[in-house]
Formats: structure tokens, C-alpha cells, sequence
């Protein structure tokens, strides 16, 4: 009985939680469907943070339930790491990389020389001339399987979001700031707090 009653308890959040998820995105989308002009940016922006938060802990919940999660728990919980976890029970060796013909080395010194290579080869420094601003450079960048979705769509700036952006900002921007920050954090590296901030925040 017990167990008939925790699984229909299970079930029921499961839907509440999909609801909710649903209600978001719907948010979203009503909110940027509305005529550049009359968008309210901050809301859009308040609405992105709760559904990226959302979305967020229903990976760390789902992780969560599966095993050697302590191994992953140290790291920003991203559907990479959730496919890491599924997959838990394969395992590899360095001794099974072949080179470019699909062949295995003949000793490790050549392995070690492969695998310096193509790593260098992934993180040496590529000559990409006015990365950004040039539209054309981050579609490659992302790719077409990514740069069609529907959340990198919905993450795009308008125009008029990215002119409010660029705008310099105002002493009643920074005031707000200021009021907001969190005035028991301890000093940056230039060593003034927040509170001493604050308290001389007039002059």
C-alpha cells in the first residue's frame, strides 16, 4: 500500500513539474511575441533566469538518482555529464586509440606523440580575424545542428535588446547595484567591500 501510494506521489510531481516547465516556456515565448517596441526586456530577461534555474535542477535531480554521482557532483551539472552518467558502465583505455588509418601503434611512444598532437591541435590558438560581431563566424562556430534549435533561437538578442545593452550605464543603474549587493561578501582584489562601498557610496 505503501508503495502504490509513494509511486502515485512520485507521478503526481512528475506532472506538476512538466506543468511548470511548460507554464515557463510558454511565458517566454508570450512575452517575446510581443511587438519590439512595447517588449518589456526585464521581465523577459526575470522569466530566462527562472526557466534556465528550472531546468537546472531538474538535471541535478535527475542525476542524482544515478549511480557514482559523487564522482560528478564537483562539476556544473550539463546534459554532457547526465550522458557521462548513463554510460557509466563502459569502459576505455588509452591502449585501444588507433592512429588515422584505424590501426592500433606499434609502441607507445608513437600513442603518446598521436595523442600530444591531437590535443595541441584542439587548443593552439586559430587565426579567426573579427570573431565578434560577424554573424557568419558564430553560426560556423555553433554549427547547424545547434545554431536551428530552438533554445539557441530563443536566446538571440533583438535589436532593440541588444541597443538597450550597449547603453552606458547611469549612476541610478549602479545605485541599484549598490543597494542589492550583498554587503557581508569580502573585499576584491583592490580591497574595498561592498559596505564601504555603500557607506560612501554619496561622494
Amino acid at each position: 500500500m505503501c508503495q502504490k501510494q509513494c509511486f502515485t506521489r512520485t507521478k503526481t510531481t512528475d506532472q506538476n513539474q512538466k506543468l511548470k516547465k511548460s507554464d515557463l516556456i510558454s511565458r517566454v515565448k508570450s512575452l517575446k511575441k510581443v511587438n519590439i517596441e512595447d517588449r518589456d526586456n526585464n521581465a523577459i530577461f526575470r522569466a530566462e533566469a527562472a526557466l534556465s534555474n528550472f531546468v537546472e535542477k531538474e538535471l541535478k535531480s535527475e542525476l542524482e538518482n544515478y549511480k557514482k554521482f559523487e564522482l560528478l557532483n564537483a562539476e556544473r551539472i550539463t546534459p554532457h555529464f547526465m550522458s557521462l552518467v548513463k554510460n557509466s558502465t563502459k569502459s576505455d583505455c588509452p591502449t585501444k586509440i588507433c592512429n588515422n588509418n584505424g590501426l592500433p601503434f606499434e609502441n607507445t611512444a608513437d600513442l603518446k606523440q598521436h595523442v600530444g598532437d591531437y590535443f595541441k591541435n584542439i587548443y593552439k590558438k586559430v587565426d579567426t580575424g573579427n570573431f565578434l560581431g560577424n554573424v557568419e563566424n558564430i553560426n560556423n562556430f555553433l554549427g547547424e545542428d545547434i545554431i536551428d534549435k530552438r533554445e539557441v533561437a530563443n536566446s538571440k538578442l533583438t535589436e532593440a535588446e541588444k541597443l538597450d545593452l550597449d547603453q552606458p550605464l547611469t549612476i541610478e543603474e549602479l545605485t541599484a547595484s549598490i543597494n542589492k549587493s550583498n554587503l557581508r561578501s569580502a573585499p576584491g582584489s583592490n580591497g574595498i567591500s561592498n559596505k564601504f562601498i555603500k557607506r560612501y557610496w554619496d561622494f
